[in-house]
Protein backbone atom coordinates (compact mmCIF):
# COMPACT_ATOMS: atom_id res chain seq x y z
CA UNK A 1 0.00 0.00 0.00
CA UNK A 2 0.83 3.79 -0.66
CA UNK A 3 3.82 2.61 -3.65
CA UNK A 4 1.04 3.52 -6.38
CA UNK A 5 0.31 0.36 -7.65
CA UNK A 6 -3.40 1.62 -8.22
CA UNK A 7 -2.23 4.88 -9.47
CA UNK A 8 -0.24 3.39 -12.64
CA UNK A 9 -2.23 1.16 -13.98
CA UNK A 10 -4.05 3.65 -16.51
CA UNK A 11 -0.35 4.94 -17.72
CA UNK A 12 0.46 0.97 -18.29
CA UNK A 13 -3.15 0.88 -19.61
CA UNK A 14 -2.39 3.54 -21.71
CA UNK A 15 1.48 3.03 -23.13
CA UNK A 16 1.15 -1.08 -23.66
CA UNK A 17 0.19 -2.81 -26.62
CA UNK A 18 -3.25 -5.12 -27.44
CA UNK A 19 -0.45 -7.96 -26.55
CA UNK A 20 -1.24 -6.81 -22.79
CA UNK A 21 -3.89 -6.80 -20.25
CA UNK A 22 -3.44 -4.73 -17.06
CA UNK A 23 -5.48 -5.21 -14.25
CA UNK A 24 -5.84 -4.33 -10.51
CA UNK A 25 -5.95 -7.53 -8.29
CA UNK A 26 -8.63 -5.79 -6.40
CA UNK A 27 -11.18 -5.43 -9.77
CA UNK A 28 -13.22 -8.18 -8.78
CA UNK A 29 -14.06 -6.39 -5.53
CA UNK A 30 -12.75 -6.82 -1.66
CA UNK A 31 -15.15 -8.55 0.29
CA UNK A 32 -15.55 -7.32 3.95
CA UNK A 33 -12.56 -7.56 6.55
CA UNK A 34 -10.63 -9.60 3.38
CA UNK A 35 -8.77 -12.09 4.37
CA UNK A 36 -5.91 -15.10 3.80
CA UNK A 37 -8.60 -17.09 1.83
CA UNK A 38 -9.44 -14.46 0.14
CA UNK A 39 -6.12 -13.15 -1.32
CA UNK A 40 -5.01 -16.45 -1.52
CA UNK A 41 -8.46 -17.42 -4.28
CA UNK A 42 -7.22 -13.77 -6.21
CA UNK A 43 -3.71 -14.81 -6.29
CA UNK A 44 -4.21 -18.36 -7.98
CA UNK A 45 -7.31 -16.54 -9.97
CA UNK A 46 -4.83 -13.89 -11.66
CA UNK A 47 -2.29 -16.29 -12.47
CA UNK A 48 -4.69 -18.61 -13.66
CA UNK A 49 -6.03 -15.81 -16.19
CA UNK A 50 -1.94 -15.23 -16.88
CA UNK A 51 -1.59 -18.61 -18.30
CA UNK A 52 -4.64 -18.74 -20.30
CA UNK A 53 -3.93 -15.05 -21.67
CA UNK A 54 -0.29 -16.43 -22.49
CA UNK A 55 -1.96 -19.45 -24.60
CA UNK A 56 -2.97 -16.53 -26.94
CA UNK A 57 0.26 -14.65 -26.97
CA UNK A 58 -1.47 -12.37 -24.31
CA UNK A 59 0.61 -11.12 -21.26
CA UNK A 60 -1.14 -10.54 -18.53
CA UNK A 61 0.10 -7.16 -15.88
CA UNK A 62 -1.64 -7.16 -12.09
CA UNK A 63 -1.25 -4.02 -9.63
CA UNK A 64 -2.19 -5.21 -6.39
CA UNK A 65 -0.87 -6.74 -3.02
CA UNK A 66 0.22 -10.40 -2.98
CA UNK A 67 2.02 -12.06 -1.18
CA UNK A 68 5.40 -13.88 -2.61
CA UNK A 69 5.14 -16.89 -0.82
CA UNK A 70 1.62 -17.35 -2.39
CA UNK A 71 2.57 -16.46 -5.54
CA UNK A 72 5.20 -19.13 -5.43
CA UNK A 73 2.49 -21.59 -4.45
CA UNK A 74 0.04 -20.64 -6.30
CA UNK A 75 2.97 -20.82 -9.58
CA UNK A 76 3.41 -24.38 -8.59
CA UNK A 77 -0.13 -25.77 -8.68
CA UNK A 78 -0.74 -23.85 -11.81
CA UNK A 79 2.99 -24.82 -13.99
CA UNK A 80 3.87 -20.71 -14.09
CA UNK A 81 6.44 -18.50 -14.02
CA UNK A 82 5.30 -15.31 -13.53
CA UNK A 83 7.84 -12.11 -12.93
CA UNK A 84 7.37 -10.19 -10.11
CA UNK A 85 8.60 -6.37 -9.32
CA UNK A 86 7.97 -4.96 -5.81
CA UNK A 87 7.13 -1.77 -5.81
CA UNK A 88 9.17 -0.65 -2.63
CA UNK A 89 9.21 2.27 -0.32
CA UNK A 90 10.70 3.12 3.01
CA UNK A 91 8.88 3.31 6.59
CA UNK A 92 8.90 6.97 6.66
CA UNK A 93 7.16 8.24 2.74
CA UNK A 94 5.00 4.87 3.35
CA UNK A 95 4.08 6.16 6.35
CA UNK A 96 3.21 9.97 5.02
CA UNK A 97 1.74 8.04 1.73
CA UNK A 98 -0.59 6.36 4.11
CA UNK A 99 -1.67 9.07 6.18
CA UNK A 100 -2.29 11.43 3.37
CA UNK A 101 -4.53 8.93 1.90
CA UNK A 102 -6.73 8.52 4.96
CA UNK A 103 -7.52 11.83 5.44
CA UNK A 104 -11.09 12.16 5.01
CA UNK A 105 -14.10 9.72 6.60
CA UNK A 106 -15.12 8.38 3.28
CA UNK A 107 -11.49 6.33 2.80
CA UNK A 108 -11.05 5.76 6.13
CA UNK A 109 -14.73 3.94 6.47
CA UNK A 110 -14.04 1.71 3.28
CA UNK A 111 -10.50 1.24 5.30
CA UNK A 112 -12.64 -0.13 8.07
CA UNK A 113 -15.18 -1.93 5.75
CA UNK A 114 -12.36 -3.68 3.93
CA UNK A 115 -9.57 -4.45 6.71
CA UNK A 116 -11.29 -3.70 10.63
CA UNK A 117 -8.84 -1.89 11.38
CA UNK A 118 -7.72 1.56 12.17
CA UNK A 119 -5.64 3.62 10.60
CA UNK A 120 -3.22 3.50 13.09
CA UNK A 121 -3.01 0.16 13.28
CA UNK A 122 -3.12 -0.24 9.11
CA UNK A 123 -0.58 1.96 8.54
CA UNK A 124 2.05 -0.11 11.74
CA UNK A 125 0.79 -2.87 9.80
CA UNK A 126 1.86 -1.87 6.54
CA UNK A 127 5.15 -0.78 7.84
CA UNK A 128 6.22 -4.47 9.75
CA UNK A 129 4.88 -6.33 5.75
CA UNK A 130 6.82 -3.89 3.71
CA UNK A 131 10.06 -5.06 5.47
CA UNK A 132 8.71 -8.68 5.18
CA UNK A 133 8.16 -8.06 1.57
CA UNK A 134 11.37 -6.23 0.53
CA UNK A 135 12.99 -9.52 2.09
CA UNK A 136 11.06 -11.72 1.00
CA UNK A 137 11.03 -10.74 -2.36
CA UNK A 138 14.82 -10.58 -2.46
CA UNK A 139 15.02 -14.54 -1.28
CA UNK A 140 13.14 -15.06 -4.36
CA UNK A 141 15.12 -13.15 -6.49
CA UNK A 142 11.65 -10.78 -7.94
CA UNK A 143 12.57 -7.30 -9.19
CA UNK A 144 12.06 -4.66 -6.90
CA UNK A 145 11.84 -1.15 -7.73
CA UNK A 146 12.74 1.67 -5.17
CA UNK A 147 9.78 4.42 -5.62
CA UNK A 148 10.84 6.36 -2.62
CA UNK A 149 12.07 9.48 -4.75
CA UNK A 150 9.68 8.94 -7.98
CA UNK A 151 6.68 10.41 -8.95
CA UNK A 152 3.85 8.29 -10.67
CA UNK A 153 4.79 8.56 -14.09
CA UNK A 154 8.28 7.90 -13.09
CA UNK A 155 7.24 4.32 -11.33
CA UNK A 156 5.35 3.67 -14.64
CA UNK A 157 8.55 4.59 -16.19
CA UNK A 158 10.38 2.19 -14.65
CA UNK A 159 7.77 -0.86 -14.41
CA UNK A 160 7.65 -0.41 -18.27
CA UNK A 161 11.43 -0.85 -19.03
CA UNK A 162 11.06 -3.95 -16.28
CA UNK A 163 8.31 -5.60 -18.40
CA UNK A 164 10.33 -4.85 -21.56
CA UNK A 165 12.98 -6.78 -19.91
CA UNK A 166 11.00 -9.62 -19.06
CA UNK A 167 8.99 -9.59 -22.54
CA UNK A 168 9.60 -12.26 -25.14
CA UNK A 169 8.12 -10.26 -27.16
CA UNK A 170 8.38 -6.29 -27.45
CA UNK A 171 5.28 -4.13 -26.27
CA UNK A 172 3.94 -2.58 -29.18
CA UNK A 173 3.73 0.92 -29.49
CA UNK A 174 5.87 2.40 -25.95
CA UNK A 175 7.34 5.54 -26.57
CA UNK A 176 9.22 5.83 -23.28
CA UNK A 177 9.56 9.43 -23.72
CA UNK A 178 5.83 10.08 -23.29
CA UNK A 179 6.07 8.97 -20.12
Amino acid sequence: NGVGKSAIIPLLKSRLGNNFHVHDFDERGVPNNADKTWRQSETFHWLELGKTNLESNISTIVCGFMKPSEIVEASGKLGVHPQVCLLDVNEVNLKKRLLSRYQNDENTKELMRATSKTVDKFIEDNVYISLFLRKTSQDHFFHILDTNKLNMAQVAEGVLRWIVQCSNKPPQKINMARI
